[in-house]
């Protein structure tokens, strides 16, 4: 390294230690006060043993992203070579776990041992979320040179913590916004007005009754206009702010010659990160009932957010390379629609299983909701094959380094 290029790397390090320690720090503290909320209040009579088990299990997820960004505050100062050769060890350490962990599930959902799997489920949930996750990278990296130390666990201390809140903050203003512009519409519209007049929340959850509920979703599942919004919101506009900010740390590299393997191994790890945290807040309010389903609904999803993010950082990187700025629109725009046909199919059947719970027969029929779950699966598969077929070009070095003025293109 020379003199003019030490500075530069000097900076990333103590950025990537200061960033990690200010998220280790929150992590923590935040850890701390889950488990101690929950000894806390464990003894109380109006505190249920499901307000524990939540408070536990936020506590074990808090000290489990702890641990990840204490990793990477070390690797930021701890002096490592990058690695050179391909290795598929890692790739066996995850495969072991992943079976540790399907046995683990099997056992939970036939209450196996119940007795001993019970108490430690709070504490289980956050390593039944990321392992599989982990799995996931490890396949999409297999056989390639892998990133160092430092790279890997920066991307997943920066994924999840500022990453992630620059992408809540976002869509939250956006749902905000569309939700004002939705509702100053609606209150102008005649048919909607005497509804919006009689409509009142709830003093608690548990007075929402079925009759209530059919009410107010039969006039908005009639509402063609609100449909479209909603697909619009689900299907185009979330995925296009997460695929395109999650690995949005990559541009930081722009001048350190980032190849495009290690754009596209970063955008594993960015993926991963997100997936992780994501992932784990929605299983943890959810609660221990149908944990098992919930687990593998997320991993599921997991793969989604992996592979479309690696895509990114592989577009990232190659726009980074000469004569190639725009080259990261291709990426971008199939990972944009691979996510999207994921969230409308989720939407469409959660909207069949809605209507057939309350005979809602103007919408959509509850046997599409077999379709829409088998087109899941389907993208399901074809998103593992993309993954796979990527990981195969960058192993055997068959993707070029940029688009140059001669027409040579890559993936």
């Amino acid at each position: 390294m020379t003199l003019a290029e030490q500075p530069k790397s000097d900076w990333l390090k103590i950025s990537q230690f200061v960033l990690s320690l200010l998220a280790f720090c929150f992590t923590i503290l935040a850890a701390a006060g889950f488990f101690a909320g929950g000894i806390l209040f464990n003894d109380l009579p109006d505190f249920s043993s499901q307000e524990t088990t939540l408070f536990s299990a936020f506590g074990s997820f808090f000290l489990f992203q702890s641990i990840i960004h204490l990793l990477a505050m070390i690797h930021a100062i701890k002096k490592t070579t990058p690695p050179q050769q391909k290795t598929t060890k890692s790739f066996l350490h995850a495969s072991l776990f992943l079976l540790f962990w399907a046995i683990i599930l099997v056992l939970q959902y036939f209450q196996i041992g119940n007795q001993f799997l019970a108490p430690i489920l709070p504490f289980l949930t956050p390593l039944a979320v990321w392992i599989p996750i982990w799995w996931f990278v490890e396949f999409g990296k297999r056989k390639i040179t892998p990133l160092s130390s430092r790279k890997r666990f920066g991307a997943l201390s920066t994924g999840s913590s500022y990453t992630m809140i620059l992408i809540m903050c976002v869509e939250i203003i956006l749902i905000a916004i569309i939700g004002a512009i939705a509702l100053l519409y609606f209150s102008s519209q005649p048919q909607f007005q005497q509804w919006m007049q009689g409509f009142s929340l709830p003093q608690a959850l548990t007075q929402i009754d079925t009759p209530i509920l059919e009410r107010y979703l039969r006039v908005l599942l009639q509402e063609p206009l609100l449909i479209t919004g909603i697909f619009l919101l689900i299907g185009l506009v979330i995925p296009f702010i997460e695929e395109s900010l999650k690995p949005l740390a990559l541009w930081l590299l722009r001048k350190r010659s980032l190849s495009v393997s290690e754009g596209f191994l970063l955008g594993l790890y960015f993926g991963a990160a997100f997936a992780l945290i994501e992932s784990g807040g929605m299983v943890i309010q959810l609660g221990l009932d149908g944990w098992v389903e919930n687990i593998l609904l997320r991993s599921s999803t997991a793969l989604i957010h992996i592979t479309c993010s690696g895509l990114v950082g592989y577009g990232y990187a190659r726009a980074m390379q000469p004569n190639s700025n725009k080259a990261f629109m291709k990426p971008l725009f199939i990972s944009i629609i691979l996510h999207g046909i994921w969230n409308s199919l989720a939407v469409l059947t959660g909207i069949a299983t809605i209507s057939a719970e309350l005979d809602i027969s103007f919408t959509i029929p509850m046997m599409l909701d077999h379709v829409f779950t088998g087109a899941m699966v389907v993208e399901w598969i074809a998103i593992f094959i993309l993954l796979n077929k990527m990981n195969k070009k960058f192993s055997q070095g068959s993707l070029p380094l940029y688009q140059n003025e001669k027409g040579e293109r890559g993936f």
